[in-house]
């Protein structure tokens, strides 16, 4: 008899001291998560400033869309990442960010999509793989990476027909050209408000 209550008194003393621990763990969650949230936040402005600067509206937030990335990622095989971008709680539009093969490598580019489908801008994230002088001119001369602004994500970037490859780099204007369209077709697809 003296065993049972010895351990009845240790098994209760035990569930009193998993509950305590549970209920101080769940009050620290509560005080630090929003906490934790901002911090996770003002990293992920600071990260992707570059991008935020695309849509030239100061205080814009990203949010990762991890449905439309997970959705996405069925159709397009080099997604990398779906930011919904907004205002005051108010979508602006979205980040695609995606990559296709290059001449020597991946070509990595996000692409900033406005709410209306047109596309205000592109950031080249990687073309490492590229041939120096001649991939890399895709993003060191004027003028090919803003043929797409603009653009609608339903209109066609077909190089040589609707953008003007640079001489020398077709591959990689083709990679970016194709990145393009991929973040297009997620957009369409998976990232439009609403969906």
């Amino acid at each position: 008899m003296k065993k049972i209550l010895y351990f009845l008194r240790l098994s209760l003393t035990l569930m009193l001291v998993c509950g305590v621990s549970a209920g101080a763990l769940a009050a620290t969650y509560s005080i630090t998560q929003p906490i934790v949230k901002e911090r996770e936040d003002r990293e992920m402005r600071e990260k992707y400033e570059d991008l935020l600067k695309i849509f030239k509206v100061d205080g814009a937030m990203l949010e990762e869309s991890s449905e439309a990335l997970e959705k996405g990622k069925e159709v397009v095989e080099g997604l990398e990442a779906v930011f919904d971008v907004s205002k005051d709680g108010k979508k602006i539009g979205v980040v695609v960010m995606t990559g296709s093969s290059g001449y020597g490598g991946p070509v990595k580019a996000a692409v900033a999509i406005n709410n209306d489908g047109t596309i205000a801008g592109i950031k080249v994230l990687d073309i490492s793989g590229e041939t120096k002088g001649v991939g890399s001119r895709v993003i060191e001369e004027p003028g090919f990476i803003e043929q797409f602004t603009g653009k609608a994500v339903s209109d066609p970037l077909k190089i040589s027909t609707d953008i003007d490859a640079i001489s020398g780099a077709t591959i990689t204007s083709r990679a970016i050209a194709q990145d393009v369209g991929d973040a297009a077709k997620v957009f369409k697809e998976f990232a439009v408000s609403g969906k």
